[in-house]
């Protein structure tokens, strides 16, 4: 059965797709200017370093050889280290430095949704 198209011709998951990568854009842009920010307090630039090199570091909760699990492990550490840094941050600076196409609390919930399903979806199969 083919997939339902929505109004633009495109399906539903193209657009998440799409969308996720727009996220991960927007939140690399993001945190990028949490660096460069001197509104933004030591320990936040701490927590996105320590998310740095846990997401660069070879050694992880779940080996990234597991397919998909492998991956998600990372996905959902980061979608907690920006929850964590967001409520460390006055709004006025998370309002300030994020550009993204949705609301930062949106994107947020949508990082941390699709963790969520991805985790489903691989208990289920």
């Amino acid at each position: 059965m083919n997939a339902q198209k929505t109004q633009t011709g495109e399906s539903s998951a193209k657009q998440a797709g799409r969308l996720s990568l727009t996220l991960v854009g927007d939140v690399a842009k993001f945190v990028f200017r949490l660096f460069r920010s001197p509104k933004v307090p030591k320990r936040v630039k701490f927590l996105l370093v320590g998310l740095g090199v846990y997401l660069a570091s070879p050694l992880d909760i779940v080996p990234d050889a597991v397919p998909v699990l492998g991956y998600v492990d990372d996905a959902f550490i980061a979608a907690a280290a920006l929850g964590l840094a967001a409520r460390w941050l006055p709004r006025d600076v998370v309002d300030e430095l994020w550009e993204g196409e949705v609301a930062f609390d949106e994107a947020l919930k949508l990082l941390q949704g699709a963790v969520r399903n991805i985790m489903r979806r691989k208990r289920a199969g």
